[in-house]
Parts: structure tokens; sequence; C-alpha cells
């Protein structure tokens, strides 16, 4: 789903360059919560470019990336990983400290920036949740 348009908030995987495939959904209003717009980006591997190599993720939300793991066999579980290390990030903010080798945003402003990051953490969980739902009925 492209930002701006409307629909139900499913993702579609689609080629746009030669080595980077995305998936873009559009924010929705389901029970009341809002949903950013999100681009989740499938890198190809160099050494195997039959393969992804690495995530990542942009949009309404911060940009990060992740390696590709056996065990991200879906978008959802894409979002989930990147929900859960957010989470992980966002506690050790609020104590004003940082992942090691892992910084989200200015860390002067990490105990102001940790409840936002944990919203966003929850936001992208329920749509990982969704898209699961959709990927295991042939829908995704």
């Amino acid at each position: 789903m492209l930002p701006g348009s409307r629909g139900s908030g499913r993702s579609s995987l689609t080629t746009s360059r030669p080595n980077v495939a995305s998936t873009t959904a559009c924010p929705s209003n389901r029970g009341g919560s809002w949903r950013p717009y999100v681009a989740l980006w499938a890198v190809r591997s160099k050494a195997a470019p039959d393969q992804v190599g690495w995530w990542a993720i942009s949009g309404d939300l911060p940009t990060d990336y992740l390696t590709a793991a056996a065990h991200l066999k879906t978008h959802g579980d894409v979002l989930f990983a990147f929900a859960k290390q957010w989470r992980a990030a966002a506690e050790r903010m609020r104590n004003g400290e940082h992942l090691p080798g892992y910084v989200i945003g200015d860390p002067s402003r990490a105990k102001e920036l940790a409840p936002l990051l944990d919203s966003r953490a929850d936001l992208l969980q329920e749509f990982g949740e969704d898209l699961n739902h959709g990927e295991t009925a042939g829908e995704g």
C-alpha cells in the first residue's frame, strides 16, 4: 500500500531496485489505534544475491536495520524483531543508558524518547500480528 492510498493496510512485496525489495503500509485506524507509515526493506545479500542479507525499516518511526536470520520467515516476524530490539533499547534509555553499539536518537534526550520508542514498538507488534495472520491465511 503506498502512503496516501486507502485500503486494508496489508503489505505487498515489490522489487523497486535490483538489490532491494520493499513493503510499505499506510496508516489505518483499527480500534482507535494509529499506525505510522512504515517501509520495510529486504536488502539482498552481497554474498548470496538470491537471499535477504539485511532488513531495514523507515517511515514515521526510527530508521533502523537488522541482519536477516532464519527465524525471520515473514514480514510480521521482522516487525516483531524490530519491536523486541526497540523495547530493549527503550528500557535502557529510561535509565539513561543504551544497548552496546546501538543508539536511537540523541543520547541526551534518551529519557524523553524512551516512551515514544516503546509506543512505536507496540504498533509494530500489532502490525506484525496482523501481517502474520494475513500471510498465514495466504493474504500477505
